[in-house]
């Protein structure tokens, strides 16, 4: 039994790498989108970078509880082909274990994984969404309303322009 917790290690060491950087570049590949918006609050609505910070950090729950079941599913892939190729999964049959048994660290770590998306997903994600909109409704909510002049545009918190001609009053 020794061998055995000896070979899960060493299958565990192989997905662990792939797993991080996977995920790292899904997260990263994900984040450019949010980037892109949150940039428009900074530059377009002058939003304190303190706040906008705080925003992408919210956001970030989100996007990793994409991001990780494709980095297991790409950890796996690769950890599985590194093995395959350089002949550790023959020499690991020939010595008389099972491909059934040397899946069992990578259902592990799958299973370990689920467990805690659903809880990321329950928990973790509604919270940190709730936050983000009450970030972008207080951006939104904190621009005066412009004083009405005759003959003038103004642009109001949604980006919508408009022209007064005239003021009756």
């Amino acid at each position: 039994m020794g061998v055995l917790t000896r070979i899960d290690r060493y299958v565990l060491r192989c997905l662990v790498f792939p797993f991080l950087g996977s995920v790292a570049g899904f997260t990263i590949l994900l984040l450019s989108g949010a980037l892109f918006e949150l940039m428009d609050l900074l530059l377009v609505k002058r939003a304190a970078a303190g706040t906008v910070l705080r925003m992408l950090a919210y956001r970030l729950p989100g996007l990793a509880v994409l991001s990780i079941p494709i980095g297991v599913l790409f950890a796996t892939f690769l950890a599985l082909h590194r093995l395959a190729r350089d002949a550790e999964l023959a020499a690991l049959r020939a010595a008389g274990v099972s491909l059934r048994r040397l899946m069992v660290p990578v259902l592990a770590l799958g299973a370990a994984v689920s467990l805690l998306q659903l809880g990321a997903n329950e928990y973790l994600v509604p919270a940190a969404n709730h936050a983000y909109e009450n970030e972008v409704r207080k951006l939104l909510l904190s621009d005066p309303v412009p004083g009405i002049q005759e003959r003038v545009f103004f642009q109001d918190g949604f980006g919508n322009v408009f022209y007064v001609g005239e003021v009756r009053h």
